[in-house]
């Protein structure tokens, strides 16, 4: 999980070695060159050092959720707080997986997983389901999102 960046610093844009850009990303160093070699931050080279810029980590990270997955490109706000509320509601509901959430649902865990994470969003079939195994009213589920995006 990506911690909220150190910006009490921010002086100097440059952050020179990993261990600096860890510390910024209060991260473990392996996770702060997981996030570089998947291209989810950007990193250059002085040398033999990798190096990032405070400023270019920073806009990346808005298109990427509290564990570090890529939110699309532009994902629509509607669709972000759709999947925000879905997790709530979900663990509201009692199911504290998406596993077991997904398995009430009688669909694959993947096709679940990535509602929650705003790379999708399910169809109108699958959004009564939802509210069936959820024992919502459907506008519990969506009217906070009506009239936005």
């Amino acid at each position: 999980m990506i911690g909220q960046p150190d910006t009490s610093n921010d002086t100097a844009d440059l952050l020179y070695g990993m261990q600096a850009i860890a510390d910024f990303l209060r991260v473990k160093r392996s996770v702060a060159y997981h996030l570089a070699a998947t291209d989810k931050i950007p990193t250059f080279e002085l040398g033999k050092t990798v190096c990032a810029r405070r400023s270019k980590i920073l806009a990346a990270l808005d298109g990427l959720d509290s564990s570090g997955h890529a939110l699309t490109n532009k994902v629509p706000l509607p669709r972000r707080e759709f999947s925000q509320r879905l997790r709530m509601l979900r663990v509201a509901g009692g199911f504290d997986t998406a596993r077991e959430f997904s398995r009430a649902l009688q669909i694959q865990e993947d096709r679940y997983t990535r509602w929650e994470r705003a790379e999708t969003e399910p169809d109108i079939c699958h959004l009564l389901r939802i509210c069936q195994v959820l024992r919502i009213d459907p506008n519990e589920l969506l009217s906070p999102l009506i009239g936005r995006g």
